[in-house]
C-alpha cells in the first residue's frame, strides 16, 4: 500500500509583467516503490504553453547546506528537479518530481517551484502540511495504518529496502509532526519482522537509537536505519539471522519526548509493499551465519574470543572457496561437564542452542541451513575442557576443546584456529587424513595427528569434494 496525502499550499507570484499564470491548488506526497518521496503538484494554468523540462522543484539553501562525510548531498531531486511525468487536460496540469534521501534528515517545510518558458519566469513556494490521522483509524490498527494520538508524531510511510546476505538491512521511516505548539525528538525505532522461508522468525529487534534533534511545528523526519543481519529480540530470549530468503516487517515502533515534557510513542503496519524484502546471496559468495558458545573454562585457559578465530579460518575458506565466515557479534554461554566426550559435547551444543537462540526445540541437523534454526547455518561450541579429542564435527554443528586425552595434547591459542578450520570442513564433507597419508600422500588440514596444527591449505582430495558443495549454506 502507498500512503497518500493531500496537502494544501500557498498560491506562488508571477516574476514577469506577463498576464499568464498559474495557481497551484494542491499538493500529494506519496512514497514509491523505491521508498523515495514523490511531489505531485496540480495546478490550473492560465494562458501558459510549456514541456516538462520548463519545471522544476528546488530545495531551499538551508537545507542544502548539511553533506555526508563524502561530500555527497543529504538529499537531492532526482533529475536535478526536473517533473518526473507530466498531464495536462484543458488547462490542468499534474506534473511529479522525486525527493532521494540518503541519511536520516528532516524534510523541508516549503519547496520553490519553477517555471521557466520564453516568455515567462514563474516561481514561488508551496508548503506541504501533513494532514491530521484519522483517530479512528489510529485506535482500530490495520494495514498502512498508525497509532499516536492527538497531536503526537506519527508514521506516515515505511519502505524496507532488498538486501545481500551479511550486509545490513536497509529500511526507511517517515515521522510527521502535526503539532502547531509542540516539538519532539526521536530517541529509538524498533522493527517486527516476520519470514515465510524460516519457522517461528517472527520477532522484534532491540531497539536502534535514533537522535533526531527537534522536530518542530509540521517538520516530517525521515528515519534511515540498517538492521544488523543477527540480532538479539527485545526481550532477550531469541536470536536470528537475516538468512537467505522472504522477510517482511509487519511492525514498526517509535518513541520519545517533547520538548514541553512527557513522551510520545507510534506503533505502525506496513502494507506487505511497504514491509517485505528479499535477503539475497551476491553472486560469486557464499556467506555463513555462525552461531558460538564458549564455556567459563575457555576464557579461564587465556583463550582468544572465539570470533578471532573464526575470522582467522575464513581468510583460507575465502581464498579457496570463497566462502566468508561470520560470526555473533558475541559469544553464547553453555556450561557441558568437565567429563562429556565429544559425541556427547555435540549432544549437549544442540540441546543449548535450541534453548538459548530461541528455538522450538534443539538445533536441527541438516546438511546445509535448517529453516528451523533462525536462520544460522552453523552452531560451535568452544570448550576449555579436555576431551578424547580436541574437535568434532556433524552436518552444521562442530565442537573445539581444551585438549585429547587419547593423544595427550593440549590445545594452545595459536592451534584453534587450526582446529576449527578443520572441524567446519568436516561440515563440508571433507574427510580425516590419517598418519600414513600424512607421510606418504597429501597432507593437509585435515591430516591428523601428526599434520594437525601444522597446515592450513586443503589437499585436492578434499578440494574435490568441498568446492562442489561450497554454496550448501547459502539458505533454507
Amino acid at each position: 500500500m502507498i500512503s497518500t496525502l493531500t496537502v494544501m499550499s500557498t498560491v506562488p507570484s508571477v516574476i514577469s509583467s506577463a498576464t499568464p499564470s498559474i495557481e497551484v491548488t494542491d499538493v500529494i506526497y506519496e512514497v514509491n516503490d523505491q521508498g523515495d518521496l514523490t511531489i505531485q503538484v496540480t495546478g490550473n494554468l492560465i494562458g501558459i504553453s510549456v514541456d516538462i523540462s520548463q519545471f522544476h522543484l528546488k530545495i531551499p539553501e538551508e537545507f542544502e547546506v548539511a553533506t555526508l562525510v563524502d561530500g555527497s548531498p543529504i538529499m537531492k531531486f532526482i533529475d536535478n528537479g526536473s517533473a518526473q511525468k507530466m498531464m495536462l487536460r484543458e488547462n490542468q496540469l499534474t506534473t511529479v518530481f522525486i525527493l532521494r534521501t540518503f541519511n536520516s534528515t528532516l524534510l523541508p517545510i516549503n519547496y520553490t517551484f519553477e517555471i521557466n518558458s520564453s516568455s515567462l519566469y514563474y516561481s514561488g513556494f508551496i508548503t506541504p502540511q501533513w494532514p491530521q490521522q484519522e483517530q479512528s483509524q489510529a485506535f482500530m490498527g490495520g494495514v498502512g495504518a498508525s497509532v499516536s494520538y492527538f497531536d503526537d508524531p506519527y508514521i506516515t510511510s515505511f519502505h524496507a529496502y532488498d538486501s545481500d546476505k551479511g550486509d545490513t538491512e536497509h529500511v526507511k521511516t517517515y515521522v510527521h509532526n502535526p503539532s502547531d505548539y509542540n516539538a519532539y525528538n526521536i530517541q529509538g525505532m524498533r522493527y517486527k519482522i516476520d519470514s515465510s522461508t524460516y519457522n517461528d522468525f517472527n520477532d522484534w529487534t532491540q531497539t536502534y537509537s535514533e537522535s533526531s534533534g527537534w522536530i518542530y511545528f509540521h517538520q516530517t523526519y525521515v528515519v534511515h536505519d540498517y538492521l544488523s543481519p543477527m540480532f538479539t529480540s527485545n526481550d532477550g530470549l531469541s536470536r536470528y539471522a537475516l538468512n537467505t530468503g522472504t522477510f517482511t516487517v509487519t511492525e514498526v515502533y517509535t518513541y520519545g519526548s517533547r520538548l514541553f515534557g512527557g513522551g510520545w510513542n507510534d506503533y505502525y503496519y506496513p502494507s506487505v509493499s511497504e514491509g517485505e524484502f528479499l535477503v539475497s546471496v551476491q553472486p560469486g559468495t557464499h556467506p555463513v551465519f555462525i552461531a558460538y558458545f564458549a564455556n567459563s573454562k575457555w576464557w579461564s585457559e587465556g583463550y582468544s574470543d572465539p570470533a578471532t578465530k573464526i575470522t582467522e579460518a575464513s581468510r583460507y575458506f575465502s581464498s579457496c572457496y570463497s566462502v566468508t565466515l561470520l560470526p555473533m557479534p558475541y559469544s553464547l554461554y553453555w556450561y557441558p561437564p568437565s567429563y562429556y566426550t565429544t559425541s556427547q559435547l555435540l549432544t549437549n551444543l544442540r540441546i543449548k542452542a535450541g534453548d538459548v537462540l530461541g528455538l522450538t526445540g534443539n538445533w536441527m541437523l541438516i546438511d546445509g541451513t535448517h529453516p528451523d534454526n533462525h536462520g544460522f547455518d552453523v552452531v560451535a561450541g568452544f570448550t576449555g575442557y579436555w576431551s578424547d579429542h580436541v574437535g568434532a564435527a556433524g552436518k552444521n554443528y562442530l565442537v573445539v576443546t581444551g585438549g585429547s586425552t587419547i593423544y595427550g595434547n593440549r590445545l594452545n591459542d595459536p592451534e584453534v584456529e587450526n582446529v576449527f578450520q578443520h572441524e567446519l570442513s568436516h561440515c563440508y564433507g571433507a574427510k580425516d587424513r590419517w598418519d600414513w597419508e600424512f607421510w606418504y600422500g597429501q597432507p593437509s588440514v585435515m591430516s591428523k595427528p601428526l599434520g594437525m596444527f601444522l597446515f592450513n591449505h586443503w589437499g585436492w582430495i578434499d578440494y574435490n569434494i568441498m568446492h562442489p558443495r561450497r554454496g550448501q549454506f547459502d539458505g533454507a
